[in-house]
Parts: structure tokens; sequence; C-alpha cells
């Protein structure tokens, strides 16, 4: 089954595609590895990657956090409020692939395409509970862009815009799907069993009680370089090292 990108969406189950994913790593010098998977197996690493993400503890809190929202809970950690940037608004007008809001147009702070990538969720009125991929924003008239509606919003309609979530997010994600299908079984456990050093392609780390300190989630390691992306998001008491 293709992954879910859609930012906020109840079956989301993933931050990047396997497009993206490749762009990624074709400078990896061994991306003849991941270039030589299939796309189910590819997607099956993305899906854990970001479920091992998922298990630690960030700053700020979900989208979907009281009463007032159509539902309690989004399926992944991101976005969060304080992180990602949220816009509300009321709906001007809309057809059936785009919704325009005249409150937010021509906002210095929303360029144009700025939130391509994001997400716009229908919050009350007709379609509430909708949940759509932006694929262009243009900031003249306020107007976000999407495949199609199921329910048509109209001018009854409040909806919330999501900005993408940080690069750094999408790329920790990849950084450990890398890891994992490239260091399983063995590797693995020579990691967890206290080896001092290990090589990932063009990646060496070395590890001991003055050196790197190795990230241990759902008891699996937990990519160098991940979690080196993820700080400054983490909250510090929400994961073990090692």
């Amino acid at each position: 089954m293709a992954l879910n990108t859609i930012l906020s969406h109840p079956d989301q189950d993933s931050y990047v595609t396997i497009a993206e994913a490749n762009d990624y790593l074709a400078i990896k010098q061994n991306y003849s590895h991941w270039a030589g998977l299939t796309t189910t197996q590819k997607e099956g690493f993305l899906k854990q990657a970001a479920l091992q993400m998922d298990q630690l503890r960030y700053k700020g809190y979900e989208v979907y956090h009281t009463d007032k929202d159509y539902r309690r809970e989004q399926n992944l950690a991101f976005p969060r409020v304080n992180i990602e940037r949220l816009y509300y608004g009321n709906v001007s007008s809309a057809t059936s692939t785009t919704v325009s809001v005249l409150q937010l147009s021509a906002q210095q702070y929303l360029a144009d395409d700025v939130l391509n990538g994001g997400a716009v969720v229908v919050r009350e009125g007709t379609g509430r509970g909708q949940v759509k991929a932006i694929t262009d924003w243009a900031t003249a008239t306020g107007t976000a862009t999407v495949a199609s509606w199921d329910i048509q919003p109209d001018t009854t309609s409040q909806v919330l815009f999501i900005a993408p979530v940080d690069k750094k997010i999408k790329n920790a994600q990849i950084e450990q799907a890398y890891f994992l299908s490239r260091y399983q079984d063995e590797d693995i456990l020579n990691v967890i069993s206290g080896v001092n050093s290990y090589k990932i392609g063009d990646l060496s780390e070395t590890y001991g009680t003055d050196s790197v300190r190795f990230a241990l989630v759902g008891g699996m390691p937990f990519s160098p370089l991940a979690n080196q992306l993820l700080q400054g998001l983490i909250d510090t008491t929400g994961y073990m090292t090692y």
C-alpha cells in the first residue's frame, strides 16, 4: 500500500515519499543498496522509521489536542503546535480543487508556495473533517490548491492551514530507514552488545564513555545522523542513550 504523507491525516504513516527518499539518498556511497530494494521494502523501512521516531518525546503538542477539534488525536507525532506554523481562517470561496481565505491573502509571512507540501484541514462547517495535501499556495488570493475535495467547502467552513514539517524531520526519517535497511541482525546486535566503532557506508562513528552517545529506541539502535537531526525538537527526558 502506498505511503500516506498528508500531514495530520488519520492514516498518515510517513513524512516522506519514496521519491523524496531516493533523491536524498542518491548521494550516499552505498546508494546501490537502497536502489536495489523493492518499493514494498522501501515503504516498510520508511514506515518502521516513522514509528521509531514517534516513540521519542518531542517538544510542543499535537495539533489535535482539545475537545473542540473534530478528532482527539493524529496518527504521527508531527505536526506539532509551537514547531510547525498553523494558520486559521474562514473560507471566502472554494472550487472542486481550491479553497480561498481572503484574510490570509497578501501576507508577507505567507509567500507564494510556502505552504506547498503542507495540509489544509476543514475544522468546521461544510466538509468538516477533510484533510488534504496542499499542492500550491498563491498568496495574492490566499488560495490553496488540493487534488480534489470529497465535499467542497463553502463560506460556512473554517479551515486550518498547516505548514510543511521541517526538513530535518524528513531527513531523519530517511536516515533511519536507510540505517534499518542496511544494518539489521548481526550488525545491530553488535552495536547493542557494545562494539566501540562501526562504519555505515560513508559514515564512521566511534562509541565509548568519552565519545558519541547512541540512542536506543524501542529496543533498537537509532541512526546517529537521525538522532542529530532531531536534536532541538526532542525533549531529552523522553529517550534512552547508551
